[in-house]
């Protein structure tokens, strides 16, 4: 069967810029791509994260370049993965997409992801997301489409991730999504691995940001102390939320109470070392003047 999106002289995908060559075609979508993801996060306002959402991402991205940017694609698709020996994936059929799609991202909606620890997360988080990309919607773009997409929802969810360590390991991620999605050979680890470094280095960014602009410094004990309380209380903590939470510690039951005391002790030890090394700074000052 003829291929609808490929030109017919050449085997190169039919885009706005009628290149003809794979090579120019695939540098000229990277600097194209590249560009519109920098502004790819205004899409998340609010809207439902559904199946259309999806294709607004994927039409954001690659509107500039492909004429079927925001299109589920309309035939099936091979591909050979080295990383299956040649192999390919088997993709939802184009009459099944829509609906494949739909069960994934209802399911992900269902999920009391606040509620789950991080490896449980994780883990979930990467079966559901290896589920959507294996539909494989449109006829290119997939792994950037699908990526955003979770990006996105987990931020939405409120565990963001690290999008940088995605976009430097861009290899690695297709290939783990490849691995993750090959029927009754599918293995999770290699997603899950670099879905879980991207939550923590997230939550870790978040609160070593929260510390300094309270003006205390992010020692390794207190950043694992204020992970530990965000997982408690499933939502990610300001430094002045904290202190609030001390002034009322009658308020909470004792296990979160003891969590309060020994994170808010933290704070309290580096205010103790401030005041003791201005205090010393003063002396030594006045030793000088004399």
């Amino acid at each position: 069967m003829r291929d609808p999106y490929l030109y017919d002289d050449v085997p190169v995908l039919k885009n706005k810029l009628n290149i003809k060559d794979a090579d120019k075609l695939e540098a000229a979508e990277a600097d194209i791509t590249f560009i519109k993801l920098l502004s790819i996060d205004k899409l998340n306002q609010g809207q439902n994260l559904d199946f259309n959402y999806v294709k607004a991402i994927h039409k954001h991205i690659f509107e500039d370049i492909y004429p079927f940017a925001g299109e589920p694609r309309t035939i099936q698709i091979y591909k050979a993965e080295p990383v299956l020996g040649g192999d390919t994936i088997r993709y939802s059929y184009p009459s099944e997409i829509e609906k494949n799609a739909k069960s994934v991202l209802d399911h992900m909606a269902e999920i009391k992801w606040k509620e789950l620890i991080l490896e449980d997360r994780s883990r979930e988080f990467s079966k559901n997301i290896a589920a959507l990309w294996q539909v494989h919607a449109f006829r290119e773009g997939n792994t950037r489409t699908t990526m955003t997409f979770a990006c996105h929802f987990a931020d939405r969810y409120g565990f963001p991730l690290d999008k940088q360590l995605f976009k430097e390991n861009s290899s690695y991620v297709r290939n783990a999504l490849v691995k993750a999605s090959d029927g009754e050979y599918s293995d999770l680890k290699y997603l899950n691995k670099i879905m879980q470094d991207s939550m923590n280095l997230a939550e870790e960014s978040f609160i070593v940001d929260q510390i300094k602009s309270a003006g205390f410094r992010p020692t390794n004990i207190l950043v694992k102390k204020m992970k530990e309380l965000n997982q408690v209380f499933q939502k990610r903590h300001t430094v002045k939320e904290i202190k609030g939470y001390y002034k009322n510690i009658n308020n909470f039951n004792k296990e979160k109470g003891e969590l309060i005391k020994s994170v808010a002790q933290e704070f309290i030890d580096q205010e103790i070392q401030t005041k003791k090394m201005n205090y010393m700074k003063q002396i030594h000052d006045n030793v000088i003047e004399r």
